[in-house]
This record gives C-alpha cells, structure tokens and sequence, in this order.
C-alpha cells in the first residue's frame, strides 16, 4: 500500500515537471522580444510586399520599429499597426536594388534586401521601368525638355553648372531638369517660369529615377553616371531615327562629327519643333557667342553643320532612349 502511494507521487511530481517544461517552451515568444522576419529579400520592383512584425515579451518595455517622420526609407511603409502583442508593419518594395538596416529602438535589426529583377525588352541598355512608358510622359518631358533648354537661351541661369557649359552640356540640364518634378520651389532655384498648361511626367521625378537615380546617363555599354559628352550621348543614350528633318520629333537631337581635324568632335544641336523640313534649332557653340537659336537652313552653307542628308558629317536626327 505504501509503495503504491510513493509509485502515484513519483508519477505525479514528474508529469508537474513536464507540465512546467512544455509551458515554459510554449511560451518563449512571451518571454523573449522577437522580431519576425530578420531577413527579408524582395524584388526592387515597386510592388512587393512583406510583413514584419514585433512579439513583445511580457517583460519590460514594448519594442517598435524606428519609423521617425520624414525617414527617408528605400521601399514604401503602407501600414503600421500597434497590437496587443506588438507591432505589426508593412512594406512596399521600392525601385533601387540595395541592402537597408531597419532597426528597433531597442537595436535589434531586420536586414532588407531588393535585389535587381529587371527587364530591357527593348535592349537598349537601359531598364524600362527607367524609361518613360506612356505617351503623355514622353510628351511632358519634350515639353519641359525644350521650355528648359530655350529658358538658357533667354538667359543663362547659375543652376546650371557654369563649367558645363557646352553642346552637350545644354542637352545634360535640360535632361536632368525635365525630369524633376516642377513646384515653387524649382521655379526659385532655377528662374525658370512655371507654365500650368505643362504637366510634369508622371512615371517618377529626379532623383528618384527606377534603378538609375541620380546615373542619368549611359556611358559605356554597362556604366551609367551624370556626365556624358557629345559622343556618349549619341553612342549610348540615343537611337537614330532618320538622316530627314521632317522626321524629327520637338526634343529630338541632331548630332554631327566634325571630320576635318585630326581627331574626330561630336557636336549637338537640339530641335524645337517637329514635321518641319526648316525646323528651328538651339545649340550652344561650346564658346563666348553662347547658345544660339536659328533655322536649319542657315546651316546650309556650312560643310559640318548642313543637316542634309548629302552631309557626311551629319549623323542624323536622335532620340532619346527613355523615350522609346
């Protein structure tokens, strides 16, 4: 009797031990702070989403992410909800490829990668979602493209770099800034005169360009940067669309080689308005005359700059890549 009595409080003390055990185990989430996922991988291709997520110990203070207002993330926070048991938050992939560190205020940390899923269907060397897919962008930034490079002509403003101050150099801010978004702002920067009935691109603003940022220009068949010469613009950032002016699109670029010296110069000249065989051009001569705006016929004399087809200097007219 007395060893069937010890027999059933061994049996008793050891199932309270497993009891204690597997309650102990089951509740470690309550016990520790946990931060779920700590690695996230997704496309830069702005429109992934995951969801990270705090479970608080019951112990001591909450944890939450450090979300500070005015945060410059590289991906899109969409939703950050507050629960009993934590936080809970959800992100959106943005368009640059990069590792970020997104900390708690208790320094854990969940590493995020985007990692580049991009497409060049068109295999000109720049990805698409860089370029301007819909009409009504391509036409916004002819648009600002031209009311830019015509706003130097009138008079040449200190937002453009004076040491660039070339063929090439006129087409690289005028790029640049059709680009941007135009606000009060840019108007006071620049002394450019906002103009309504110009909408700005919609796709994206400088310099939040998708996978290029602030790369604006190809200058080798793999590199991109911000600077670009006469030559790597027609090399690598445009395509040839006919040896006809009447071809030309407002925005489009007429470049030439000069062939006479011993080493061959690219010089470039922007057109301001299209379906015309006598379009009117602007071009910056590289020297003290400054930018200059004439007719294509007033070339016609000139063995370089004749934009005709029996020209051999001519190289034709250009667009640019992100418009195709």
């Amino acid at each position: 009797m007395y060893k069937e009595s010890l027999f059933r409080d061994s049996i008793l003390r050891l199932s309270f031990v497993f009891v204690l055990v597997d309650f102990f185990l089951g509740c470690k989430p309550i016990l520790t702070t946990l931060v779920e996922p700590t690695n996230v991988r997704l496309p830069a291709d702005g429109k992934s989403v995951a969801v990270i997520q705090i479970t608080n110990s019951i112990f001591g203070k909450a944890e939450e992410f450090n979300l500070q207002e005015g945060g410059r993330f590289p991906f899109r926070i969409i939703s950050v909800e507050n629960t009993s048991k934590g936080q809970r938050i959800r992100i959106e992939a943005g368009m640059m490829p990069g590792r970020f560190q997104l900390q708690t205020n208790f320094g854990k940390s969940v590493t995020l990668e985007f990692f580049d899923r991009e497409i060049d269907s068109d295999s000109d060397g720049f990805p698409d979602s860089s370029e301007l897919g819909t009409e009504s962008d391509r036409e916004a930034f002819r648009n600002w493209f031209v009311r830019i490079a015509l706003s130097q002509y009138l008079k040449e403003n200190i937002a453009w770099n004076g040491k660039e101050r070339d063929c090439s150099g006129l087409i690289r801010f005028a790029y640049r800034e059709a680009l941007k978004e135009h606000d009060q702002s840019w108007q006071e920067r620049t002394g450019i005169v906002l103009d309504k009935n110009l909408p700005d691109i919609k796709s994206f603003h400088y310099p939040n360009i998708p996978k290029l940022g602030t790369n604006l220009f190809k200058t080798s068949d793999k590199e991109f940067g911000t600077f670009a010469d006469a030559k790597s613009l027609e090399k690598h950032n445009a395509f040839p669309v006919s040896r006809e002016l009447s071809a030309a699109k407002k925005g489009d670029i007429l470049f030439f080689q000069n062939l006479q010296k011993s080493e061959i110069t690219y010089h470039s000249m922007i057109v301001l308005e299209e379906g015309q065989e006598n379009p009117n051009l602007l071009y910056h001569t590289g020297s003290d005359r400054g930018i200059q705006l004439i007719q294509s016929r007033e070339l016609k004399s000139s063995n370089i700059f004749n934009p005709s087809i029996k020209n051999p200097s001519f190289l034709g007219v250009y667009r640019f890549h992100i418009l195709e």
